[in-house]
């Protein structure tokens, strides 16, 4: 959890001092240009049906040639590469997929900086049962010479495997995290204050979880400096700083959110967020799932902050139907109300917008928050008209 955070702050502070950056991340919200992005814009859909066209020959190409044909992420990848050297990028930021080692984005062969941010028990079949295993998936995108940062982690034993990994891999230095470097000053619906390093700074992005994003991005930075890449005005890229889907106000009154919390780690983060900016005031919420995360946890986490719910299914092949996670809900905790949404577009009809001290919040998998994301921008842009 965190990579899109961290790749969103560093986009944005190296675009607005001047720096020409590429953007990699996935998935994506609401349209699939989203993860291929030149000085924060997305990839025209012109650009990427023609790169899309010159990969897909090279990879009929190379099944003439008896070679396995490509995964369609690492199709994706290969575009993005193109774009951004067509684009003559200064920097790219790549946001690795699953795990790092096997990961596609981890074809390069060296890079500035390696980013590990927040490690939790995730996808366990294919990174490991442990922390500590995944933690060794995740450092394997650490090259010689390259400069490591580690976010703040959960344990120690999970610092430990990075830096040593770290070391062995030929790693030019090795940043641990410490989340007291970084002091919250304020924070409410419009942005949260900082002081780091003995300067104040605003950042747009709510959630209690942003607060080592913020301090990962900044130590980029950092480093970025000592290697001749000067970063003068960081609050000038914070100022046009923006992440949909993470934490996001829609609406302040009544107060309308929506935010991809779609694990356990990310529960537990969003109900964090929603204590410190709403105190004990329950909320309504609108939630789905997929089938691979740990529900029920999921669940426990989630529900104490909760007034009332409402379930939809994910737009994805693995999302865990409404009505396991109505059961499911009722086992944990039969007191809450339950109601079904079968339409994504009937989600309006169960916000109350005179009601000015209600909370709604949209939360759960990335496939549901998009969609959900645009009819509620879509209706409440309509009624403000």
């Amino acid at each position: 959890n965190g990579k899109g955070s961290i790749s969103r702050i560093l986009e944005s502070i190296l675009v607005e001092n001047g720096y020409n950056i590429g953007l990699y991340t996935s998935p994506h919200l609401e349209v699939f240009n989203e993860r291929i992005r030149f000085n924060k814009e997305n990839i025209p859909d012109d650009k990427l049906n023609e790169l899309f066209d010159k990969v897909r020959r090279a990879c009929e190409e190379l099944e003439q040639e008896g070679f396995p044909y490509p995964t369609g992420f690492e199709i994706e990848t290969v575009i993005a590469f193109l774009y951004f050297l067509e684009n003559k990028t200064d920097l790219v930021l790549l946001e690795v997929g699953l795990g790092g080692r096997l990961d596609a984005t981890n074809i390069i062969k060296e890079n500035l900086i390696s980013i590990i941010s927040s490690i939790s028990l995730e996808h366990t079949e294919w990174l490991g049962n442990t922390l500590e295993e995944i933690a060794l998936e995740k450092s394997a995108i650490i090259k010689e010479g390259s400069n490591v940062i580690i976010s703040p982690q959960l344990t120690k034993e999970v610092k430990q495997v990075i830096t040593q990994d770290g070391r062995s891999r030929g790693a030019k230095s090795v940043t641990s995290l410490d989340t007291n470097e970084i002091k919250l000053i304020n924070s409410d619906l419009n942005h949260q204050t900082f002081w780091y390093q003995n300067q104040v700074y605003y950042l747009p992005l709510l959630g209690s979880y942003q607060k080592n994003n913020f301090l990962t991005a900044l130590a980029a930075v950092n480093v970025l400096k000592e290697n001749n890449y000067p970063v003068n005005d960081i609050q000038k890229g914070l100022n046009t700083l923006s992440f949909p889907g993470r934490f996001e106000i829609l609406h302040k009154n009544p107060v309308v959110l929506i935010d991809g919390a779609h694990n356990v780690d990310g529960l537990t983060q969003f109900v964090k967020s929603v204590r410190e900016l709403f105190g004990d005031q329950k909320i309504t919420v609108f939630f789905g799932i997929l089938k691979d995360k740990k529900v029920e946890e999921s669940l426990k986490i989630l529900l104490p902050v909760v007034k009332n719910i409402y379930l939809l299914k994910p737009d994805n092949p693995e999302a865990l139907d409404p009505e396991i996670l109505e059961e499911k809900i009722k086992m944990v905790n039969p007191k809450i109300p339950t109601t079904i949404i079968k339409n994504y577009q009937d989600i309006t009809n169960f916000i109350n917008l005179k009601d000015n001290k209600a909370i709604y919040a949209v939360t759960g998998s990335l496939y549901l928050i998009g969609p959900l994301r645009k009819i509620l921008k879509h209706y409440l842009t309509a009624l403000t008209v």
